[in-house]
């Protein structure tokens, strides 16, 4: 039986050979490269192959990583200036973190700068998951320490400070996130360092999460090449299919896309691996955002007035609870008085586009309150109320605070836990 050898070229002699190819090198050369036999270098980052076929819901192949030092970028830095990939698409290569410890080998510092540094490598960003759907499992709500802060931070939590400024000073950001997200929700830092670790986390979840970029190895985003006729929304898009669990509105946001006929078949998009929770803090008047159980952001709120407090335990988003220009029905003890209120109407207490997220008791939790029962996170017209109790229970927040949150927070799936 003939074999078959697919990649064995017929030989050639004399000079005709050599003119067929010194004619095949010129081509070659003015088409801007040499084509070698058995090298295996990736393409170009960034430009994939025109009409590559992938499966439905597939990940993108991730992009060669980049030795050339990225230009700066003109973001505020605080404490550490990041600096910008060349690529929208493309990540910074990942280096070896107990390299950049500095302590001399053996002290405690060392120790517990390593430790951070294991955590940093070995953190699962998704520990907080999803599992089930409607009617099965919710996800969990991030484990996040209670209690007041120490008057002073613990050696561990100024060291995971410490590595966190090291690593952003190396371009590693995937790292820097990890291990001090895990820091911050264990706890140990006083009020001046924790409030230095959200400024760093908010700081690194802008450059990592809510910019088009995707960083190597980080378990929050995924590079998608969509497909002829993909979409985000619906029982058949992307957001359900790959179980994304975060609102199509965010995903557009950080591609920069004013809607879902920007995407464009062939080209790599960035999708985030959600959902998004919250944790209310009452006494500081704040809600902290997480993704799964990094966080990300902390915006100041209203509470329930002494007379009328914010309950307090473990909740869900409503499944069909976030609306928009949502009718206001004045409970009893409000002080409008009337039936039903309606955006632009006098006296309405929402923000002007009616934004409203019902809450529930989340299941196995020991919170019973129902969505009947009328609680919810809402906008304002009154922001003078913001950091204060004076809401009939419910969380108010600003406008342009609760629009962000409104896009971010997926029902069903995103939990909402309130402290004291």
């Amino acid at each position: 039986m003939a074999k078959d050898y697919m990649l064995t070229r017929p030989s050639r002699s004399g000079p005709r050979a050599l003119l067929l190819l010194l004619a095949a090198v010129l081509v070659a050369a003015g088409a801007g490269g040499w084509v070698l036999w058995g090298r295996d270098d990736a393409p170009p980052e960034g430009s994939p192959t025109e009409g590559a076929a992938a499966p439905v819901g597939a990940q993108a192949p991730a992009p060669a990583p980049s030795h050339a030092a990225p230009p700066p970028t003109s973001l505020p830095a605080k404490p550490v200036t990041l600096a910008r990939p060349p690529d929208p698409l493309q990540t910074v290569e990942s280096v070896e973190v107990a390299s950049l410890i500095p302590a001399p080998p053996g002290s405690e510092e060392a120790a517990l700068i390593a430790a951070a540094a294991t955590q940093a490598r070995s953190g699962n960003a998704g520990a907080a998951g999803t599992t089930g759907g409607p009617g099965g499992e919710v996800a969990q709500a991030p484990a996040v320490a209670s209690g007041p802060a120490p008057a002073q931070s613990s050696p561990a939590a100024r060291a995971a400070l410490d590595l966190a400024r090291q690593l952003m000073e190396k371009q590693q950001y995937v790292e820097a996130r990890t291990g001090l997200a895990a820091a911050y929700r264990s706890g140990g830092f006083s009020p001046a360092d924790a409030a230095e670790a959200r400024r760093t986390l908010e700081q690194l979840a802008e450059f990592t999460i809510f910019s088009p970029s995707v960083h190597v190895d980080d378990p929050l985003a995924v590079r998608h090449i969509f497909l002829p006729g993909q979409h985000l929304e619906g029982k058949s898009g992307l957001v359900r299919q790959m179980e994304l669990r975060v609102p199509s509105q965010v995903l557009l946001q950080i591609n920069r896309l004013r809607s879902g006929d920007g995407f464009q078949a062939g080209k790599p998009y960035k999708l985030l691996r959600g959902p998004f929770h919250a944790v209310v803090h009452k006494s500081e008047y704040a809600l902290d955002l997480y993704l799964r159980d990094v966080f990300v952001k902390r915006y100041r709120i209203c509470i329930g007035a002494p007379a009328s407090p914010t309950p307090e335990g473990a909740f869900r988003l409503v499944l069909g609870g976030k609306t928009l220009k949502t009718a206001y029905y004045p409970p009893t003890g409000s002080s409008i008085q009337g039936s039903v209120l309606y955006p632009g109407e006098a006296e309405y207490p929402l923000d002007p586009e009616g934004h409203n997220i019902k809450l529930e008791g989340l299941p196995g939790s020991a919170t019973t309150l129902q969505a009947e029962d009328g609680y919810a996170i809402h906008g304002t017209n009154d922001p003078g109320s913001i950091g204060q109790a004076k809401s009939l229970g419910c969380i108010r927040m600003k406008a342009d605070d609760i629009k962000e949150l409104y896009g971010r927070l997926y029902e069903y799936w995103s939990t909402v836990t309130i402290r004291p």
